[in-house]
């Protein structure tokens, strides 16, 4: 009998042997404080590259403190933590954005946009604009130069 066209066929050995394949984040006794309140205690978890681990809990459970261990935004205070990816391929989307409602600090931030994209942010800066302090880096300062009040190059 042969394998269907499309079908997966068996690899590296006898029927049911899988190869070990590291996770992508794994966690042992992993634990986060705030001061004297501990909000992550010796929590094991192991996720594997390609999983979909779906976190849930109340409010101030620790969902947001895990997530944000996990991209390397927080530091553990307790246990192990290794996540098994450059930190460059780690991204974070979280549902209050990672800036202060007065200073938003921006690295390059049209880098990593298409045109349509640009056109957005352009649109939202622009918009933000008399309400928040910015700070800046761009390799295209005629980009934003109408948004600048001040301006600093660095050698």
């Amino acid at each position: 009998m042969g394998r269907r066209p499309g079908s997966p066929g068996r690899r590296h050995g006898r029927k049911g042997h899988r190869p070990e394949r590291r996770p992508l984040i794994h966690a042992r006794k992993l634990g986060r404080a705030f001061g004297a309140r501990r909000v992550i205690r010796d929590l094991d978890l192991d996720l594997p590259r390609g999983g979909f681990l779906l976190v849930t809990g109340p409010n101030g459970s620790g969902k947001t403190t895990l997530l944000r261990l996990v991209a390397g935004l927080l530091v553990p205070t307790a246990g192990e933590l290794c996540v098994d990816s450059p930190r460059d391929r780690v991204g974070f989307l979280g549902h209050e954005p990672l800036v202060y409602r007065e200073l938003l600090v921006l690295d390059e931030p049209f880098s990593a946009v298409d045109e349509d994209g640009g056109a957005l942010l352009d649109r939202e800066l622009a918009d933000l604009r008399p309400r928040a302090t910015f700070l800046v880096t761009t390799h295209d300062p005629a980009r934003v130069a109408a948004l600048a009040t001040d301006r600093l190059a660095l050698a």
